[in-house]
């Protein structure tokens, strides 16, 4: 909070972020509304959900694209403009009900997601001129907030939106279009202090931009200590994995080992606003020891506090204590991406910044769906194993970080 109030381009790049994010946000849920009265809703809400994904498989290329565009600034702006034109044409198209129309605007949602990327990328380098090392944990602490903020409150005022306007899908749409409108004209008003590094142009194959891509996440994860890559990303993927089957795991849970006398919806509820609560307090706690400490004690403590949970559960002890786990675990969880995108600014030069976040993001994004997956499916098969398997592996993921030797 600090910084935002100091620095004035830090103040800048936060309002085009929050402008941005909230206007993305208003048509998450709407569009899943609008998807639901196709004459096929079951197929058109599966489209929906699919089409999320979609750009996740290209972004690696996309920040390759993103690191080699020489004015960043200016398409940066430019294509704000465009996703603002984009959400203009939603908001005539989500008139109608046909698949013609519906088609569309999953084609136009799949672009607008992959030009937000695209812009992601763009935008690295000129956090990275910008902002000073020292500042990059409470810079980057700072926006993952503004993103559950907007995730939460877009989200909630597009439904508020929908329901006042009795399903007016194109009101909504146009909104969305009037905040990257806003985003943009706020980046293009402070064109001038936006700068970024001269960007290096580099003629480089497929293979050779990913033995770079790993060189950089190497150096990244070195930085803080000493140790093979390979290890140290498959201890941070299997973190992902099981905070992700956390979610899935509960939805059953909750079905066989009711909370007190709570409803089956109002438990769902609970456990998920402890873990976005905790994720919050962790954000905006930047400079506490845990934001100050590194990346490996982080996890240490999040797979410690993993496999108590496990263990807690497959007890069947009370659920309070289950929650309070998930609270702090949760409270790691919003430190983890503030410290790796800082750790990234930090050590990776500006004209590799995008493809080598993009990567890491992708590993991440895949160990989650995998994690819901598997567990998912020992938890219908049986629920004390699956708890003591859940247990197990992060124990194991415990013991391997533990045991990696500290830099210097």
């Amino acid at each position: 909070m600090n910084l935002l109030l100091r620095h004035k381009l830090y103040r800048v790049l936060a309002a085009a972020n929050f402008f941005n994010r909230f206007g993305a946000s208003i048509y998450n849920l709407v569009f899943v509304v609008y998807a639901s009265l196709m004459p096929q809703p079951e197929l058109a809400v599966g489209l929906a959900n699919v089409i999320v994904f979609v750009p996740s498989i290209f972004s690696i290329f996309i920040g390759m694209q993103a690191d080699r565009t020489q004015q960043k600034m200016k398409w940066l702006v430019t294509f704000g403009f465009l996703q603002t034109l984009l959400f203009l044409l939603v908001g005539l198209l989500s008139g109608s009900l046909t698949w013609l129309a519906f088609s569309c605007v999953c084609l136009i949602n799949l672009m607008s997601d992959m030009i937000s990327d695209y812009r992601g990328g763009l935008e690295m380098p000129i956090f990275q001129h910008n902002i000073a090392e020292e500042d990059l944990m409470e810079a980057y602490s700072f926006n993952q907030f503004i993103s559950f903020v907007c995730m939460l409150g877009g989200q909630a005022f597009g439904v508020w939106l929908l329901s006042l306007s009795q399903n007016r899908f194109g009101l909504v749409a146009v909104i969305n279009a009037l905040c990257f409108l806003l985003s943009s004209v706020i980046l293009y008003l402070n064109r001038q202090s936006l700068s970024h590094p001269p960007v290096v142009s580099e003629d480089k194959g497929l293979a050779e931009s990913f033995r770079d891509i790993f060189k950089n996440l190497e150096q990244v994860f070195q930085s803080q200590q000493e140790g093979s890559l390979l290890l140290t990303l498959t201890c941070v993927l299997l973190v992902n994995a099981l905070g992700g089957a956390l979610v899935a795991m509960y939805n059953i849970y909750f079905l066989r080992v009711p909370f007190a006398d709570f409803s089956y919806s109002t438990s769902i509820f609970l456990i998920q606003a402890m873990m976005m609560g905790g994720m919050i307090v962790g954000s905006l706690t930047p400079n506490d020891f845990f934001g100050k400490a590194d990346i490996f004690t982080i996890l240490k403590g999040a797979s410690l506090l993993l496999a108590l949970l496990g263990l807690f559960n497959s007890l069947r002890l009370p659920h309070l204590l289950s929650f309070l786990v998930i609270a702090f675990l949760f409270y790691l969880s919003g430190k983890v991406n503030p410290k790796i995108d800082s750790l990234l600014m930090a050590n990776v030069p500006s004209h590799m910044l995008a493809q080598t976040s993009s990567a890491l993001a992708v590993l991440s994004i895949a160990a989650m769906p995998l994690g819901t997956a598997v567990f998912s499916a020992l938890v219908v098969w049986n629920l004390s194993v699956s708890w003591l398997i859940f247990t197990g592996l992060a124990l194991v993921c415990l013991l391997l970080l533990s045991f990696k030797s500290k830099k210097g």
